[in-house]
């Protein structure tokens, strides 16, 4: 008995060179894994497939360059246009492939499907995509539909997108930006107890840096150390340098031959992870897939479909350097790092691929005068997560104008240490008017069966030392908790700070002019020594009524990076009542350039040293080294169980071990001089055709050397943007763009600028 479907039809190339088949698999028929299908023949029509590139604007830095196949097959009472419509987006199965290659794969859009109204033997137009197109339709989730928060590898947030196409393809990256130093070769060195240094005799080493993790390898006494960099005591020019570390190393001198490797260093995919809300649509929303993959990919890479993989290709990596490759599985998992190759094509009069029909068309592309790249300063809408208290399961309908709902991101305990409560319960309710508006929403702890102090407890909000915010909640009860008139404070809630050094603090929120607020250090459980913060009972008011519990005058500078949480209490002294929270108020102001302004984001800028063009390029980008982990785009990294910011980068093709001082930057350096690279000479463009597609057919992420010699070509490297393949006929429309010219090189002496914008 078959367990799959599928139809098929095959064709040969022009002068019988190779043989094409197309596979049609129905989905909705699959049984398992397939092992004995049962086959339909296609009869393929007269231009049986043309493979396109959908986005072929020609801007190099175009992110998302999707395809599709234009397959025609002649009708019979088996292979109609309704045996290919009529069922779901992603029912027909596409696969195209040659002895050697897989062409494409896809699936089938019904919407771009038409025959003729006539009886069979007519010219059936199929279309397919890779579904790239399609992820503008589609919010980001993980791969289990939920919605992802914190920090994700760069990689999974990738593999999340790309899985939404349902092609379980691996991920193959041309990106070999890394985070760190890699692996620098030490001459010789001294290693000093008393002092904590390491002395280098007789090279510098400016690469190191405050904060970083690096492990010997030798054969001394300090081999397989791993050493965090204290302060690097570089200073250039002088022939020598030290850098103080911790732990203490064992002294030893005239050390020779060894490597100290970055902890850090790794595939930039690997080893960087954005926050999940830098894709933040709304409150507990992300945006689409389609955008998620141009944020991460825009003004670096492009992502294509090759030979049955997805393929991220980075711009600025068709140079005279070898091509260096990392596979990926499609869930992100790790395969290997791929040898050193070129993937070169030529093309000539004299090769097998060679410019056809005399159409060719040269193109002078314009110079831009300054490149500009901005990342905006924007943080989460919500601080904490479901700080608006709006989100949340229906767990009750007490009436219409009643309903309860758990609440997402919080989480009650009870006592200290904290455990999960078990005596009292937590709830969002929300009250609607006769039209079914809402009219009123809060939160409200529940009366506490025993003496058990009752904490809801908010998810995790990223914090660099010095940041500060401002604080403010609403809070009532449901009964009076005044008996006499008497001034006194009463705890309603708490900041705790877990530091990235493993200590813990509260802030105390302050009152009056004579205690103004701080931060006071405090044990692991928050129970000794732990601070608060108020509302005031002055003996008259009524606690039925919403009171404002905040943090007296400007919040002092919190001591460490770390983390803290927003804690609501319903002190055991009064279990007895209900108390209410709203309006939950969290006003960030982080600690940037020395100082708590609030600027409105940072911009690196190139121009060029002659002043004559008008072309320009100033644009966003999503990702990059910034100051602080709770602004959207900042890149980290992960150091064991803490998240720390991204803050040194390096061209891993360019420099495989030894990366020199000079060429460790932050990355936004290092992407606004790729993107000038590629702005900054006349560069060319020739549009036309070209015949003599081989088995391994051109595509976009060859790099294209012209032989013929010509001014436009000669010393010139080429990446095509777009094409149309008419795969029986062998000829392709096409359009080159100019990457590189090895006469000229790459420029970094014209003046760059780093800017935080106000």
């Amino acid at each position: 008995m078959s367990d799959a479907l599928i139809y098929r039809g095959f064709f040969m190339t022009t002068n019988d060179s190779q043989t094409v088949q197309i596979d049609i698999e129905d989905l909705s028929q699959r049984v398992g894994i397939p092992e004995d299908p049962f086959i339909v023949d296609m009869q393929m029509g007269a231009n049986p497939l043309t493979i396109n590139i959908i986005d072929n604007d020609n801007d190099k830095f175009t992110p998302i360059r999707s395809r599709n196949a234009v397959i025609e097959i002649i009708t019979s009472n088996s292979t109609g246009i309704i045996h290919f419509t009529g069922k779901s987006d992603s029912n027909f199965l596409v696969t195209i492939t040659t002895a050697t290659k897989t062409l494409f794969t896809g699936y089938l859009v019904s919407a771009d499907i038409s025959q003729s109204f006539l009886p069979d033997k007519q010219t059936l137009v199929l279309t397919a995509t890779d579904c790239l197109g399609l992820l503008k339709d589609i919010k980001l989730t993980d791969w289990y539909r939920e919605v992802p928060s914190g920090p994700v590898q760069l990689i999974r947030l990738i593999s999340y997108c790309l899985r939404k196409t349902n092609l379980a393809l691996n991920i193959w990256v041309r990106n070999n930006v890394q985070h760190g130093t890699g692996t620098i070769d030490i001459d010789v060195a001294n290693f000093s107890n008393g002092d904590s240094k390491i002395y280098f005799t007789s090279s510098e080493f400016g690469q190191f840096y405050t904060g970083q993790k690096i492990k010997c390898v030798s054969s001394g006494l300090n081999n397989n150390t791993i050493f965090e960099v204290v302060v690097n005591n570089f200073s250039e020019g002088t022939g020598t340098s030290n850098i103080q570390v911790t732990p203490a190393p064992v002294s030893e001198a005239g050390v020779t031959n060894f490597q100290f490797i970055d902890q850090s260093s790794g595939h930039l995919y690997l080893k960087c992870y954005l926050d999940a809300k830098t894709f933040e649509a709304d409150a507990g929303e992300r945006e689409n897939c389609y955008t998620v993959l141009e944020k991460i990919l825009g003004h670096d890479c492009f992502v294509t479909q090759y030979n049955g993989a997805w393929h991220i290709v980075r711009i600025d990596e068709w140079d005279g350097n070898q091509i260096y490759y990392t596979e990926f599985d499609p869930d992100g998992v790790f395969i290997e790092n791929k040898a050193a190759t070129d993937y070169n094509k030529t093309i000539g009069s004299a090769e097998d691929l060679r410019l056809a029909l005399a159409d060719a068309i040269v193109k002078r592309r314009r110079p831009a005068q300054f490149t500009k790249l901005t990342l905006d300063y924007a943080t989460p809408q919500e601080i904490p997560c479901n700080s608006f208290f709006e989100r949340g399961d229906l767990t009750d309908t007490i009436s219409a104008f009643e309903k309860h709902y758990d609440i997402e991101c919080w989480q009650l305990y009870e006592d200290r240490p904290f455990v999960i409560s078990t005596h009292a319960e937590a709830k969002i309710i929300k009250k609607f008017d006769s039209f079914g508006y809402e009219i009123e929403r809060y939160i409200e702890i529940s009366t506490v069966s025993g003496s058990h102090e009752q904490i809801l407890i908010s998810e995790k909000i990223p914090i660099e030392k010095n940041d500060k915010f401002q604080f403010s909640i609403d809070v009532s009860w449901d009964t009076n908790l005044e008996s006499s008139n008497i001034l006194f404070n009463y705890q309603v809630a708490q900041i705790l700070l877990y530091a990235d050094d493993g200590t813990y603090y509260t802030l105390f929120g302050g009152y009056n002019e004579s205690n103004r607020p701080y931060w006071q250090s405090c044990t692991s459980d928050f129970n000794t020594f732990q601070k608060e913060i108020y509302v005031t009972f002055n003996g008259t008011e009524d606690q039925t009524k919403w009171m404002t519990a905040s943090i007296f005058g400007d919040c002092p500078p919190v001591p460490k990076s770390g983390y803290i949480k927003v804690a609501l209490t319903h002190h055991y002294s009064n279990t007895t009542t209900k108390i209410r929270y709203a309006n939950l108020q969290f006003k960030y102001y982080p600690f940037i350039n020395g100082s708590n302004t609030l600027y409105t984001g940072q911009s690196q800028r190139v121009t060029k040293t002659d002043a004559m063009y008008l072309n320009k390029l100033d644009d966003k980008i999503f990702m990059c080294e910034a100051p602080t982990k709770l602004l959207k785009g900042a890149l980290q990294i992960l150091d064991g169980s803490v998240y720390k910011l991204a803050t040194h980068f390096f061209a891993s093709n360019v420099y495989p071990t030894n990366p020199p001082f000079n060429a460790i930057h932050p990355f936004s350096e290092i992407q606004i001089r790729s993107v000038f690279n590629q702005l900054n000479f006349h560069d060319w463009q020739i549009d036309g055709s070209a015949f003599g597609v081989d088995a391994d057919w051109p595509d976009l992420i060859h790099k294209f050397i012209f032989t013929d010699l010509h001014p436009v070509t000669t010393d010139k490297y080429y990446m095509i943007t777009g094409f149309s393949y008419n795969v029986k006929t062998r000829l392709i429309n096409i359009t080159f763009v100019q990457v590189y010219d090895s006469a000229l090189g790459k420029t970094y002496v014209e003046e760059r600028i780093f800017k935080y914008e106000v």
